[in-house]
């Protein structure tokens, strides 16, 4: 049976160091690795790295197009082990893309940060607030979503196309074409169709609907009045006036 009276002994170890990027102290897994050491006590660690399932990644490309791959989500799995109790602690990191880094630069990031968290764990060491340094992103790094933004804004910024504008043109081209292309750009707030922005086309195409929709209701031909047909209107005349002449049988007209 497992002695469950076993522990390890409790450490504190201060955050002697200062992020300069992210303004705040902590404390590294040496520093956490050298406390071990200095209270006697020795501590072994391994790492696993863990598949839980798949994301859909996002990409734009410079045309605007979009396509979704589907990539794993990896956990790296650091557990801390007492040499003298045998008592054990895991921690956890999630393996991820860091802009300027290589495969192997992230998988260390990942293992450093998990390691630390199982020796705080292990040796109830508070990690509150505290973050490695070597798990920091870079300075300038940005999310998979944050350059996916940046991408769509850089290209909602472009202009549109010839071939773009041109249609856009076609599709003023109800009444007064060079009005409605005027009245267009003033509502944009540019010189001419041309200068439009990729950004602004949805916007764009929802007010010439709204014109075009406007000039149809007012230029509508009038619905022509019912027409009435005298010869079915009501009349209770006699059907046979004075000096009607009808066939008799024998084919011969009868006087009136």
């Amino acid at each position: 049976m497992a002695d469950t009276k076993k522990s390890t002994k409790m450490l504190n170890v201060q955050k002697n160091e200062f992020n300069e990027f992210a303004k705040f102290k902590y404390r590294t897994l040496d520093d956490i690795l050298d406390a071990i050491r200095a209270s006697g006590q020795s501590v072994t660690m391994t790492d696993e790295i863990i598949v839980v399932g798949e994301a859909v990644v996002t990409d734009v490309d410079e045309h605007g197009f979009r396509t979704d791959t589907r990539k794993p989500v990896m956990f790296l799995m650091a557990r801390a082990v007492d040499a003298d109790t045998g008592l054990t602690a895991d921690g956890w990191a999630q393996l991820g893309t860091h802009k300027g880094m290589s495969p192997e630069q992230e998988t260390g990031c990942a293992s450093t940060y998990a390691r630390r968290y199982a020796c705080c764990g292990l040796y109830g060491i508070s990690a509150g607030n505290d973050t490695d340094p070597d798990s920091l992103p870079p300075p300038g790094y940005k999310t998979p979503k944050e350059l996916q933004d940046d991408k769509e804004k850089e290209l909602g910024d472009q202009q549109i196309d010839g071939k773009t504008a041109h249609n856009i043109k076609a599709e003023l081209s109800f009444g007064d074409a060079e009005a409605n292309e005027k009245w267009l750009c003033e509502k944009f707030g540019v010189a001419t169709v041309g200068a439009l922005s990729v950004a602004q086309l949805p916007a764009v195409m929802k007010k010439i609907s709204t014109l075009k929709a406007k000039w149809d209701e007012k230029n509508a031909p009038p619905i022509p009045e019912k027409p009435t047909d005298d010869l079915f209107a009501a009349d209770d005349s006699d059907p046979f006036p004075t000096g009607y002449s009808e066939l008799g049988a024998d084919g011969e007209e009868v006087a009136s």
